[in-house]
């Protein structure tokens, strides 16, 4: 696990470098030929020890298609070993190692450091071979020796040569570490590396709970974040090392997807360089770039478990690269600025870099594998972590210094202030001499002023107690009003029809009845004569009292004309009630011309369909048919009910044929008149517009968007008129 995680410091230079080494080998090539070298044997007796496999001792074969056997490689050329470091290659790595094996009678262990899926062993004996495998698809409790690395033991029962063959396959880069020990040798790695790891890890832990202890006694989220990086660093080191393994090992997935937690690690990187460096308040734009990159590693933190495993290991690197670059240059850049906190910072994030740099170097075979290159990831993660506990106590120091410069400072102004008071003191006493003498003059002259004041309060007493005389008169006058308007609210109630005969009628229906005063001028009257619904819609002149006054008038003379006299045709309904009002109002004799605007309709079943026949005196009928899906209007004749009419004008009927589910609307003009803030009217062409959209809603909810949209309308303005709207489903 840890080569593949250690494979994220490839850097483009390093590339660049093959590039420019593989120019020039060529360029040697082909003036000087060179004689290929053979494959060198590696020897085993009683005195051997430990070796280190080199490319001169390995040959190799690239499978591209993944797909051949031993047998089939058995008849292939191999080709010496470029180098140790194969990169990401996705064919599958066959490696040939030749034995030459002495007198020896104790095991010896091959130990192979990487992540690869597929990592296969075999062993001629003779004409025989010896197969073990193994690999992260095989779970870790199938291992003959369970170590963090893939150990195979090797027993040779005779001496000569034995030809040993390596089958690799990974998803990630191939890096070929292979070593043969002894007993003994093995042991004694295995003890020296992991006494070294565990005061790896202890110093990181005690470095944990020192930090940890700092943030609760100082309250400083710093120090919470530090201790959050500490445990994802903790963890990447314990994956790369590859101690993980004793606990995940039967799970492949966890073992390929660990590259995950890189992702997790650079979010605390930078949450921590945003809190440490205070970005938001020294530098807004190194601010923004954290807090991108932030964002970024915690998507890819998260989307990264539904993408390639290639994908996600070219991410990594990427992302590692970045976060150094950007951490390093943005501490130079603070420090510069005045930031004195970044120094220790710069060196740790420069041995961190050391240390990425050094791997790198000796995965490209430049530095030797030795405990100090295989290592430096975990050298440069502790000084790293040396380095910033270290700024974190900088910081307190330079905030104590800042902060006694301050004290100093704050003492040195009061000393300062000590002295200007002494010197306000003696001024203001003299001023204090100055100001009573001049207040005992004016006292004088306020008793004079509070005598003539004392007058005019008695004065003003007087005044008041007729005032409040004549506001309970008041008062009651207007109790009296308001009594009288509530009887004239439940009367008006109590004529319009009552709910049980709308439903009975209508059925299907919505109504809205909005006063201005508390009585309204508008009203609405219904029966059911011959079969025939007939509904009457009126909007009397004035509004208040004489409105309300008006209704009173208007439906007792349609109980008459209609009920008494069985008229049922709208227009004849109309030009009876014009006469009507002329007469009890007695208006060819006192010039009287209050009057109504109204709406009257009947409606009678056709078979499955419905008849509408309607007639208006200044109101329009809105209706919207089912069958043409769409609004329209029936205008009424242009002439009012009551008043001084050209009475050779005469009121108009019109008929409809409406399907089921069609919808009347008709009501008061105060609708369409009101105005909003910017003295705009709500129209007609609203009304039709809203209509449109509400059509298919229930009464109730038609309701309550006609009421939404006026409210919305109305804002910030006062209502200019009484407002009736009704809506029958037919």
């Amino acid at each position: 696990m840890h080569k593949k995680l250690i494979d994220i410091y490839e850097t483009p230079f390093k590339k660049m470098c093959k590039t420019y080494t593989f120019l020039i080998l060529a360029l040697f090539l082909s003036v000087v030929e060179l004689p290929m070298q053979a494959q060198e044997l590696v020897k085993i007796d009683d005195e051997f020890d430990f070796l280190s496999l080199d490319k001169k001792k390995i040959i190799w074969y690239a499978d591209s298609s993944k797909t051949l056997k031993l047998q089939d490689i058995l008849q292939k050329d191999l080709k010496p070993l470029p180098q140790l470091n194969l990169g990401y290659n996705p064919a599958k790595h066959w490696f040939k190692v030749e034995l030459d094996v002495k007198d020896i009678e104790q095991e010896v262990f091959l130990e192979l450091s990487g992540l690869f899926e597929i990592t296969n062993l075999y062993l001629q004996n003779g004409k025989t071979w010896k197969i073990q495998k193994s690999g992260i698809w095989n779970d870790f409790r199938d291992r003959k020796v369970k170590y963090r690395h893939f150990v195979f033991p090797l027993k040779f029962e005779k001496k000569g040569k034995y030809i040993l063959y390596i089958e690799i396959y990974a998803q990630a880069s191939v890096y070929v570490e292979a070593k043969l020990h002894n007993h003994r040798s093995f042991e004694q790695q295995i003890i020296w590396e992991e006494c070294l790891y565990g005061i790896f890890y202890g110093a990181m832990l005690i470095t944990f709970f020192y930090n940890l202890f700092l943030f609760f006694s100082l309250k400083d989220l710093t120090y919470l974040y530090y201790c959050i990086f500490l445990v994802l660093s903790l963890w990447l080191q314990f994956i790369i090392i590859g101690h993980y393994l004793y606990f995940f090992g039967n799970h492949s997935y966890w073992i390929e997807r660990s590259d995950q937690f890189v992702f997790l690690f650079l979010v605390a990187n930078y949450w921590l360089c945003i809190s440490f460096l205070e970005t938001r308040k020294n530098h807004k734009s190194i601010h923004n770039i954290f807090l991108f990159f932030l964002l970024i590693n915690l998507i890819l933190g998260v989307i990264g478990f539904f993408l390639p495993i290639t994908l996600i290991l070219t991410l990594t690197s990427l992302s590692v690269l970045i976060a150094v670059l950007i951490t390093l240059i943005s501490g130079v850049i603070l420090f510069f600025k005045g930031v004195k906190q970044a120094r220790f910072f710069i060196i740790a994030w420069i041995a961190y870099l050391l240390a990425a740099t050094s791997i790198v170097l000796k995965n490209s075979g430049i530095l030797p594998s030795n405990f100090f290159t295989e290592n430096s990831l975990q050298l440069g993660s502790i000084t790293q972590i040396l380095f910033l506990s270290f700024a974190l106590s900088d910081k307190i120091n330079i905030l104590r210094i800042a902060r006694n410069k301050a004290e100093k400072k704050s003492r040195e102004l009061s000393e300062k202030n000590k002295e200007m008071l002494k010197e306000q003191n003696k001024v203001l006493e003299q001023k204090v001499k100055e100001r009573t003498q001049e207040l005992q003059n004016s006292n004088q002259e306020l008793q004079v002023l509070n005598e003539e004041l004392h007058q005019n309060q008695e004065e003003i007493v007087s005044q008041r107690d007729f005032l409040n005389k004549q506001n309970k008169l008041l008062d009651r006058k207007n109790f009296q009003i308001e009594s009288s308007i509530r009887a004239a609210e439940a009367i008006q109630q109590a004529i319009l029809p009552y709910k049980e005969k709308l439903d009975s009628l209508l059925k299907d229906y919505f109504v809205i009845n909005l006063p201005k005063d508390v009585v309204s001028g508008d009203f609405y009257w219904l029966n059911e004569i011959d079969g025939k619904i007939v509904l009457i819609v009126a909007d009397c002149t004035g509004h208040g009292v004489p409105g309300a006054f008006m209704t009173l008038i208007g439906v007792n003379l349609l109980d008459k004309i209609v009920r008494l006299r069985n008229i049922t045709n709208p227009a004849d309904i109309l030009e009876e009630l014009h006469k009507e009002i002329h007469l009890v109002l007695k208006q060819e004799y006192t010039n009287n011309n209050d009057g109504m605007d109204a709406s009257a309709i009947i409606i009678e079943k056709v078979g499955d369909k419905n008849k509408i026949t309607f007639s208006g005196a200044k109101n329009h009928l809105f209706y919207f048919s089912s069958e043409e899906n769409k609004s329209s209007i029936l205008k009424g004749t242009r002439k009012s009910i009551g008043g001084i009419q050209n009475e050779t004008k005469q009121f108009q009927n019109h008929e409809l044929i409406l399907s089921q589910g069609s919808f009347l609307y008709l009501g008061s003009d105060g609708l369409e008149d009101q105005n909003n803030a910017k003295r705009k009217n709500f129209g007609r062409n609203k009304v039709k517009s809203l209509i449109q959209e509400v059509y298919h809603l229930s009464p109730s909810k038609q309701k309550q968007a006609f009421e939404n949209a006026l409210k919305e309308h109305m804002q910030d303005t006062l209502q200019r008129d009484d407002i009736l709207w009704m809506g029958i489903r037919l």
